[in-house]
């Protein structure tokens, strides 16, 4: 494909390279905490709804589902934050 360098990014990285959202920031508000933690945990107990853009969020290692290894990444995440 000839184009845009970053067009042609995006077709070869998928659908999000142009989301800005913050990997881990479930609700949204630029910065990862323990919030994002328990509303992943929350989610994955079956407390919670996400919506769409919230499921990309979650999904930290995209492999299309959002379960237990990507709430202990969210917390990893956090946590490399934290120090």
């Amino acid at each position: 494909y000839q184009g845009e360098l970053q067009t042609v990014r995006a077709i070869k990285y998928g659908y999000n390279y142009f989301d800005s959202s913050l990997l881990g920031d479930l609700n949204q508000d630029d910065i990862v905490n323990v919030l994002d933690v328990v509303f992943a945990v929350n989610f994955v107990l079956g407390a919670e709804e996400l919506s769409t853009t919230q499921l990309q969020i979650a999904d930290i290692n995209d492999d299309g589902i959002v379960a237990d290894q990507n709430v202990n990444l969210n917390f990893q995440v956090f946590y490399s934050i934290l120090f």
